[in-house]
C-alpha cells in the first residue's frame, strides 16, 4: 500500500532543512519516512510558514505529525506545541490544524499534563 502519513521532527522554525531528513536517516523505517516528507517538502514549509503565523512567538513545534485527510487539496496535522509558561515550566499542548487552499485553522487545542493518557485507534 502506498504511504499516506508524514512524520518530521523540528526543533525551531529557523532550522528546517527537510532534505537533510533523508541524510540523517540510518535505517529502512527512517530513509521511508524521510522520502516521505523530502516528496512533499514545498507542501510542509508552506504549511509550517503558516501554523508560525497563527502561534505566538516563543512557541516551538517539537512533533508535527499529517494525518489522513478524505478531501483533496485538504491537510491535516497534529502538532505539539510547547513554550516556557507564567511559572517558568515548560508547558505542552496538542493542537490540531486544518489547512486547505486558502486557510489555516486550529481546530483543537489539548493540553498535556503529567496524567494525560493518550491512545490512538485506526490507521491514520
Amino acid at each position: 500500500s502506498s504511504p499516506t502519513k508524514q512524520i518530521a521532527l523540528f526543533s525551531d522554525n529557523e532550522n528546517l532543512s527537510l532534505p537533510k531528513i533523508a541524510t540523517v536517516a540510518t535505517n529502512t523505517i527512517d530513509r521511508h519516512l524521510a522520502r516521505i516528507v523530502a516528496g512533499n517538502a514545498e507542501n510542509l514549509r508552506a504549511h509550517l510558514d503558516s501554523m508560525y503565523k497563527l502561534l505566538r512567538p516563543d512557541d516551538r513545534l517539537t512533533l508535527m505529525v499529517q494525518l489522513e485527510s478524505g478531501f483533496p487539496n485538504r491537510y491535516r496535522y497534529l502538532v505539539i506545541v510547547t513554550c516556557v509558561g507564567r511559572q517558568e515550566t515548560e508547558e505542552s499542548a496538542i493542537l490540531g490544524f486544518d489547512v486547505d487552499t486558502n486557510e489555516i485553522t486550529i481546530g483543537m487545542a489539548l493540553p498535556i499534563w503529567a496524567d494525560l493518557d493518550i491512545s490512538l485507534d485506526g490507521d491514520g
